[in-house]
């Protein structure tokens, strides 16, 4: 079996690799044209990282492309360097994204110089490497979902946890003054910590529909010190944000005050509940202070639980791959009676693909989502992705009765990137019910 981890962890990290040095090209070419070596590249490693690079671009032989000179260890540097110019679109968090970059940099040392793995962290390994190639829209994505699901291992193994380290600091450019009290930033920060909320959750049973309801309060606080020796924070004007409910203004809030809010939601919305207290220093709401607290995992995590394996029952991404697979098959050499057969069983998917987004609208309102949320944007997203998967099996349908095969090769590269979206979608959810 280690043996085995090792062989699947080996293919799956050269798939990734692959993908990854792929994306990286494209998005920097986008981003900054003939010079995405230069500005987004080199500009984004060490000086020593930069010089150990430019030196294997002497060494390679011409005609070699420079992003097969880049490793894993260079994928975080780049892309939190250029989030915002290249990466936005895949990451939201390129902080986040960073650490995971790390962990595989991590993965990969102690695959290259221990060589061992073990079937637990090989396969925590390819989920992470899976969801970072489905963020980038790689396809290499799609056949490491295949080979996780045909590598089985051992559920005891489970002891042999992937330690992942501490992710190596990153600097934020921003000029620290020697007397952090006279700095702006750390004012800024200061000031950001004094406006806080504590939350607390009451769950309770209807007499009348037996619907199980959640209240919810709470105390929005202004934390600053009223002292000479540090400017006090007063706040002109603090108000309370809930998705889905009219902003709240609460008025001035003093150093030591404190308001007071109460919400009753039904029990499974809690589910994707934030809220968010604003706090402004000046009437013109120029300096903005804001604090987002979601509520205790011990209320959401059953919730969170109980979606995910709702969702994987109406699986949507085995609908989506089973159907690929069925008709991956198309070449030119098919038989007309083999033609026929794709045709009568892509006569079916229109009906399946409506009753599996029906699921999802069902799923939606049973958890009360509302479309500024996170999750229910990502449900919303699945259901759009259903609706395109549907109108270009249409088109590929109209391709193989007309026997056009460049429009049966184009739909085919479009029903595979909706695949990859459906991919990077269900991850996210997962990534969240997981504690991501």
């Amino acid at each position: 079996m280690a043996s085995d981890s090792y062989i699947f962890f080996t293919k799956c990290h050269w798939l990734y690799v692959q993908g990854v040095r792929r994306a990286i090209r494209e998005r920097l070419r986008s981003a900054y044209g003939e010079e995405w070596w230069g500005r987004g590249v080199l500009l984004a490693l060490s000086e020593t990282g930069r010089e150990r690079l430019q030196n294997e671009v002497e060494r390679v032989p011409d005609g070699i492309e420079l992003e097969t000179l880049l490793d894993a260890g260079h994928f975080g540097w780049i892309v939190a360097q250029h989030h915002n110019a290249a990466f936005a679109g895949s990451f939201h968090d390129s902080q986040r994204a960073f650490r995971d970059f790390r962990r595989l940099a991590s993965a990969r040392n102690r695959w290259a110089h221990i060589q061992s793995i073990s079937p637990v962290q090989a396969q925590q390994a390819a989920n992470l490497m899976r969801q970072i190639l489905a963020d980038l829209r790689c396809v290499e994505a799609l056949e490491i979902a295949e080979m996780t699901r045909n590598f089985a291992y051992e559920p005891g193994a489970a002891a042999d946890e992937w330690h992942i380290p501490d992710s190596e600091p990153m600097d934020d450019g921003l000029d620290r003054a020697a007397d952090a009290r006279s700095s702006l930033w750390h004012l800024w920060r200061q000031a950001q910590s004094y406006l806080t909320l504590e939350k607390s959750v009451v769950l309770s049973t209807s007499v009348r529909n037996r619907e199980v309801t959640a209240n919810v309060t709470l105390k929005i606080y202004n934390t600053a010190p009223d002292s000479k020796d540090w400017p006090a924070v007063h706040f002109k004007s603090v108000s309370l944000g809930v998705p889905g409910h009219r902003q709240q203004s609460l008025g001035e809030l003093e150093p030591g005050q404190m308001r007071e809010v109460s919400y009753t939601f039904p029990a499974k919305q809690l589910i994707d509940v934030e809220f968010v207290a604003y706090g402004y220093v000046d009437m013109e709401k120029l300096f903005q202070f804001q604090q987002t607290v979601s509520l205790p995992n011990e209320v959401i995590s059953p919730l969170q639980r109980e979606f995910v394996e709702r969702l994987a029952e109406i699986g949507v991404n085995e609908f989506v791959s089973s159907t690929l697979e069925t008709i991956g098959a198309i070449n030119p050499n098919m038989t007309l009676a083999e033609v026929h057969q794709v045709r009568q069983a892509l006569a079916h998917l229109p009906g399946r693909t409506d009753e599996k987004r029906d699921l999802l609208g069902k799923l939606f309102n049973e958890f009360r989502l509302n479309r500024e949320t996170a999750l229910g944007q990502r449900i919303r997203e699945l259901m759009l992705a259903l609706a395109d998967f549907k109108a270009k099996v249409s088109e590929l349908d109209t391709a193989i009765g007309s026997t056009d095969l460049a429009l049966i090769d184009q739909a085919m590269k479009e029903l595979q990137q909706i695949q990859i979206s459906v991919l990077r979608i269900e991850d996210a959810i997962r990534t969240v019910s997981d504690g991501g």
